[in-house]
């Protein structure tokens, strides 16, 4: 799967430390955190991209929604839940510094799905 654009490559400090969070960020979305509406939500966290800085961890998600959930409320959600989400991170990763978390939805499925609708009508 294609990763997000972005103007520079990552630094292999950036990458390394961005799939440990997201490795981190999955058990702690899915075990750590008790909130009655992500519980209906399975979340898939397709990237994490680290400033250079290593201060901001930009958080690419994915929610798998049913029902009357959308994406707008699954995203207010997942946002006020940012600093208990840190917290937990932080007990899971040993950095000098934990990064703030911004979550951002991952468009990039659905951009692929409609490509590939695409492609397929034009036959």
């Amino acid at each position: 799967m294609k990763t997000h654009n972005s103007n520079k490559t990552a630094s292999s400090r950036q990458l390394k430390v961005g799939e440990t969070v997201k490795r981190a960020l999955s058990d702690v979305v899915r075990y750590s955190i008790h909130d009655p509406y992500l519980e209906k939500v399975s979340i898939i966290i397709s990237e994490v991209k680290m400033t250079p800085d290593l201060k901001i961890a930009k958080v690419f998600l994915l929610p798998m929604i049913g029902g009357a959930l959308n994406n707008e409320d699954f995203m207010v959600a997942i946002k006020s839940l940012a600093p208990q989400i840190r917290y937990a991170l932080a007990k899971r990763v040993k950095l000098r510094y934990m990064p703030e978390i911004r979550f951002v939805l991952d468009s990039s499925f659905e951009q692929a799905s409609k490509l590939g609708g695409l492609l397929e009508g034009g036959k």
